[in-house]
C-alpha cells in the first residue's frame, strides 16, 4: 500500500507539471501551435524518421487537453490532417511529466501503457522520444519515433533526438525574440490614450495575435481639431512581420504629419 501511495504522489507531482500554468503558457508563447511553424521543420521529422528507420516522427506540443504537432512525418491521413489527438492518446506526456527521454521497445510490455490510447487506438506499439525545452527550462513537448510494430531502438536513437531536440529549441528561441521585437513594434503603433472629443468620449480595444509569427500592421490614432472634433485613422497593411509593423509605423507618421498640417492651415 506504501508503494502504492508514493507512485500516487510521484504520478501527481507529475501531472502537475503538465498543467503548471507558466509551462502551458510557455507552449502558447513559443509559436509551436500552428501549421506555419510546422514547415520549418519538416526536414528535421523527415530526417529523424530516415536515420531511425522508424516510420512515424513527430515534434510533439503537449497542452492540457491534447497533443498537437507541430511537425509529423508517417502519420494516417486523418491525423495528418488534424495535426492533434487526445491527451489520452500522448506518450509524449510522460516525456514531458518526468523532463527525461523515454525509450519503449514494447507498449504492451510496461503497464503503463498496455491501456493506453496511443496503443489501444492508435496502433502504436514502439516509441521513443526526448523533451523539447525552451530557453527558460519548460518541457513544451517532445521529438519522437514511433512503430505500429514492436522495435529494439539503436543505441544512438536518443543521441540523434536529442541533437534534433537541441535545434528545434533554438529555432523557438530565435522566434521568441523576433516575436518580441514584432510585439514591440506594433505596441509602439498603438496610442496609450486617445485625443478626448468635445462631446462624449472615445475609447478603443486592441488584441493583437498572441505568441504568432501572423502579427502584423494594424494601427490607429486620433487627432482633436480646434473646435473640439476629432479625426480617427485606422490603418492595416497587407502581409505580417517586421515588414509590415515597420510599414505601419511610417504610415502612422505620414497621418500625423498630414493631420497636423491640416490643423495649422
Amino acid at each position: 500500500m506504501s508503494v502504492d501511495l508514493e507512485q500516487s504522489t510521484i504520478m501527481g507531482r507529475f501531472a502537475e507539471s503538465v498543467l503548471s500554468p507558466e509551462r502551458l503558457a510557455a507552449v502558447r508563447r513559443s509559436g509551436m501551435l500552428g501549421a506555419e511553424a510546422g514547415r520549418r521543420f519538416a526536414q528535421l521529422t523527415n530526417l529523424a524518421s530516415t536515420l531511425t528507420g522508424a516510420p512515424i516522427a513527430l515534434i510533439s506540443m503537449v497542452e492540457s487537453d491534447r497533443q498537437f504537432f507541430t511537425s509529423q512525418v508517417g502519420l494516417p491521413d486523418d491525423l495528418a490532417a488534424s495535426m492533434q489527438t487526445p491527451i489520452s492518446q500522448s506518450v509524449c506526456r510522460t516525456v514531458v511529466e518526468t523532463g527525461a527521454p523515454l525509450e519503449l521497445r514494447d507498449l504492451g510490455d510496461d503497464e503503463r501503457f498496455v491501456e493506453h490510447g496511443a496503443r489501444t487506438e492508435l496502433g502504436i506499439e514502439a516509441y521513443c522520444g526526448v523533451p523539447i525545452r525552451d530557453g527558460d527550462g519548460h518541457v513544451l513537448g517532445s521529438f519522437c519515433v514511433l512503430d505500429v510494430e514492436q522495435r529494439t531502438w539503436a543505441p544512438e536513437t536518443v543521441e540523434l533526438l536529442e541533437q534534433l531536440a537541441g535545434v528545434v529549441a533554438d529555432s523557438i528561441s530565435t522566434s521568441i525574440d523576433y516575436l518580441s521585437l514584432v510585439t514591440d513594434l506594433q505596441t509602439r503603433l498603438i496610442p496609450a490614450d486617445l485625443e478626448p472629443p468635445a462631446v462624449g468620449s472615445l475609447r478603443a480595444r486592441y488584441r493583437p495575435v498572441a505568441a504568432s509569427e501572423r502579427i502584423g500592421g494594424d494601427f490607429y490614432d486620433s487627432f482633436r481639431r480646434r473646435d473640439g472634433s476629432v479625426d480617427i485613422v485606422l490603418g492595416d497593411v497587407v502581409g505580417h512581420g517586421v515588414e509590415s509593423t515597420q510599414a505601419a509605423a511610417q504610415l502612422r507618421a505620414a497621418a500625423r504629419a498630414v493631420f497636423t498640417g491640416l490643423e495649422r492651415s
